[in-house]
């Protein structure tokens, strides 16, 4: 089977209403889907989400070396297994959500011609994975109103929530989403790095009642500050933007300035986050899947790589974000039932794109 044509088509999808998040109000994801087609007839997708902030890239600069520069590595490239996309982009450096895009979109096709779900080629370990939504930054009140809802309506058991700003109000929310959810909800909150090192212990301080599961990153990660927090509240950090490939994370992990690790299946694909995930099970590393504030497409993508091992399952999964929108590009919407995503029995990641949807949405007609 060989690679026919490869192509990036940008989209915007509003959301049902505006969410404030660290790196802003956002009113709209505005992303690639990746589209490989082969010349037996399979046709693979996946999901390019830039963040320009964190890895520099933007919507335009992900198309261009999308189309430009890591097409002609794999038109007309043999898809040999599974691990035929990461080699075919392994040599172009930067770029992490361009060629984890390219690298799952092969992997979408391979599987399809293969006839044979994605999450079972990966171990095939589950086909529920349990998620966990995630609140942006609000009134604790209103966040209150949106998580106890959420529960109810979803009968998850995990909720993350954005702090950051004021450690004061973030500890009140931590405060007051446990007071309202009980004992037997995870919570987590995560800084994105926000906090000084000093006001991450000030929020620590006033939410010691919350019973926070995880705390991601609170602070940037240099070796002291991270390290004062650390101390503090050993065995419960997790690395997301610090530990943006094995290396990265090794070198947290190994240096006691994280206890685990959040993968990003958008940043990793499966090639990395494969990696990612074996060095944490050496380790003996909590893992969380994390969220790029994918669309539904790459929601199904993490799901998959998720229910691949019991490591990637033992917490709950950021498979959510996509509800907050206002439609998604499916023909058939991910399944949630009593807190989990249960994957299809469908080849790939197990869902087709609705062409009229496709058309609505991308922006480049």
């Amino acid at each position: 089977m060989k690679v026919r044509a490869l192509e990036a088509i940008p989209f915007r999808i509003p959301f049902a209403r505006s969410i404030e998040l660290s790196t802003g109000r956002r009113e709209a994801v505005e992303h690639l889907l990746v589209r490989v087609q082969t010349d037996l007839g399979a046709v693979g997708f996946a999901e390019c989400v830039p963040r320009p902030t964190l890895y520099g890239e933007t919507l335009a600069s992900a198309a261009v070396v999308i189309e430009r520069t890591l097409a002609p590595l794999v038109v007309d490239r043999e898809l040999e297994g599974a691990g035929a996309g990461a080699r075919a982009v392994a040599g172009i450096a930067a770029n992490r959500s361009a060629k984890a895009a390219v690298e799952l979109a092969l992997f979408d096709a391979w599987c399809r011609e293969l006839e044979v779900p994605a999450h079972r080629l990966l171990g095939g370990f589950t086909t529920r994975v349990p998620c966990c939504p995630m609140l942006g930054y609000g009134t604790v009140e209103a966040l209150v109103a949106e998580a106890t809802a959420l529960r109810e309506e979803l009968g998850v058991g995990t909720i993350k929530f954005k702090v950051g700003g004021d450690a004061i109000h973030d500890a009140a929310v931590a405060n007051g989403l446990r007071d309202a959810l009980g004992p037997e909800v995870r919570l987590y909150p995560d800084a994105n790095q926000r906090y000084s090192a000093g006001e991450a212990l000030r929020f620590l301080d006033r939410s010691r009642d919350a019973d926070l599961r995880w705390f991601e990153e609170p602070c940037p990660a240099d070796a002291r500050g991270r390290r004062q927090v650390a101390d503090r509240f050993p065995a419960r950090l997790i690395g997301d933007e610090s530990c943006t490939d094995s290396r990265a994370a090794a070198a947290e992990l190994l240096a006691g300035r994280t206890a685990g690790v959040s993968i990003k299946v958008a940043r990793t694909a499966i090639a990395e986050s494969t990696r990612i995930r074996e060095l944490c099970a050496a380790l003996g590393a909590p893992l969380l899947i994390g969220s790029q504030g994918d669309s539904a497409v790459g929601a199904a993508c993490a799901a998959a790589f998720a229910a691949a091992a019991p490591e990637t399952v033992a917490e709950a999964a950021e498979v959510l974000f996509w509800r907050g929108l206002e439609d998604d590009l499916f023909t058939e919407p991910l399944r949630i039932d009593g807190g989990d995503v249960v994957l299809a029995d469908a080849p790939g990641f197990g869902h087709e794109i609705d062409p009229d949807k496709l058309a609505h949405f991308r922006t480049d007609s």
